[in-house]
């Protein structure tokens, strides 16, 4: 009780301070995700404006900060994809596939990896797996007709 007393908790149950704590975590969580989504987007939109080296910087500054971010990740491996980069590519993906397995995007991205190297049967797998999670999901709909369904 003097511990608590000298940090200016008096004799306050836990309960009475957890709710401020736990309200500003969870502020700090949410910006820290906002920040993560907009700078994501800030890179794809450098992707369309056909800025491909801003973006790569862009997807691993986010990286940096966040480095299980899928969508970041996703979109990096089809940046260096694009360049040869082929085995990095295929770690990134995978590396988003280990926390979010669940994401018919990135199966979907491991279909275009793969079939851009020629590996079609494993990329029609993975644009399957994508749509086992997600049936309507069209741009998986999308590659898979780009593959012959054959």
């Amino acid at each position: 009780l003097l511990g608590q007393q000298a940090v200016g908790l008096d004799a306050a149950p836990l309960g009475a301070v957890g709710p401020a704590f736990d309200d500003r975590a969870t502020a700090r969580s949410i910006g820290l995700l906002l920040a993560t989504v907009n700078r994501t987007q800030d890179g794809v939109d450098l992707v369309r404006r056909q800025a491909r080296v801003d973006a790569e910087a862009v997807f691993r500054e986010v990286l940096r900060r966040s480095p299980d971010c899928p969508d970041a990740l996703a979109q990096l491996a089809l940046l260096v994809s694009e360049r040869g980069r082929a085995d990095e590519a295929r770690f990134l993906v995978s590396q988003a596939l280990t926390t979010r397995p669940d994401y018919p995007e990135l199966h979907t991205v491991r279909g275009v990896l793969l079939a851009r190297e020629g590996r079609t049967a494993e990329a029609r797998a993975a644009l399957e797996e994508a749509l086992a999670i997600a049936p309507g999901y069209q741009p998986a709909h999308r590659q898979l007709a780009r593959l012959g369904r054959g």
